[in-house]
């Protein structure tokens, strides 16, 4: 997130406003606290598809499904065909791609076709990250032959899928790659984010003996409407007191996201005195921003 909003910083302003990496803190990821979790929609691979081969799966096996999402969510259940004669408890697993277990259901309920079972504890995943989802069977196994390599892809919403995965022991993970189908499946709650702006100072950028410039960015998804930023300078000669020079609201103007603005303020800084110069960017009102704990920055400054 950072190093997205300095290339922006970069492409639209001059190196000497935007100033460079240090002098800000790293910008937190604050969309988890932007989901809108009545409007999250659910998603499966599969729709109603049935399998054309019912096998014998005798000793047990480990059978799966590799997927990924281009949408950050969760995994919130698990579901798969069970074969006619299929006997025993079957469980769902979800694993990253290099094999660490993320997740164990508890026991799919009986029947035949699909079963569903959902997850006590739901487990977040990335976006555009590869994982698998299994399931071990123990008498019989359904299976669609040549599945990925003749009938394509599988995929709906955000998810994807183009590979399915088979191993023994059952429980373990699941190593031999298979074109085939194997009906297991997932149920993936994607994460709607409500767009938001976030002011952000940038920079504080002291040019000696006349003025100040305050860089300030909308570092959100959303335009950030016309606001204020809170100017503050305090200065200390080299023997005496300090003293406050200017404690003032600035007008900031309204930004499209990933916007930035310079705003100057008049404030002449005397040589020998040390100054301190802190900014705080803040839209207030009604309109919330995504991030409130990353609008306030402050420099120290010495002209000799």
């Amino acid at each position: 997130m950072r190093l997205r909003y300095l290339a922006v910083c970069a492409s639209l302003l001059a190196a000497a406003a935007c100033g460079d990496e240090t002098k800000n803190p790293a910008l937190p990821d604050a969309e988890a606290s932007r989901v809108t979790a009545t409007a999250n929609p659910r998603w499966s691979l599969y729709d109603s598809q049935t399998p054309t081969e019912n096998l014998d799966a005798t000793g047990g096996w480990e059978v799966g499904t590799r997927f990924s999402s281009t949408a950050r969510g969760r995994v919130v259940g698990f579901r798969f065909y069970r074969a006619a004669g299929e006997t025993g408890t079957n469980y769902g697993r979800l694993w990253t791609n290099t094999g660490t277990k993320l997740k164990t259901s508890n026991p799919f309920p009986s029947g035949t076709g699909w079963v569903t079972v959902m997850l006590d504890n739901p487990v977040e995943i990335s976006a555009n990250t590869t994982y698998r989802v299994s399931v071990n069977t123990n008498t019989r196994q359904a299976k669609t032959g040549g599945g990925y390599a003749f009938n394509g892809a599988l995929s709906n919403g955000p998810l994807y899928s183009d590979g399915g995965y088979y191993g023994q022991p059952a429980g373990a993970f699941p190593t031999s790659s298979s074109a085939s189908y194997f009906f297991i499946d997932v149920i993936f709650e994607e994460y709607v984010v409500t767009p938001k702006p976030d002011l952000y100072i940038y920079d504080i950028n002291p040019f000696s003996g006349s003025s100040v410039v305050i860089t300030v960015c909308n570092a959100g998804d959303a335009p950030a409407p016309a606001s204020y930023t809170r100017y503050y300078h305090w200065q200390a000669p080299p023997v005496g007191n300090g003293q406050v020079v200017a404690l003032v609201d600035l007008s900031t103007p309204a930004m499209n996201a990933s916007e930035c603005k310079n705003i100057p303020v008049a404030d002449p800084s005397p040589a020998g005195y040390a100054h301190d110069y802190q900014a705080t960017a803040d839209i207030g009102g009604v309109v919330a921003e995504s991030n409130e704990s990353n609008n306030w920055a402050k420099r120290t400054w010495r002209r000799y």
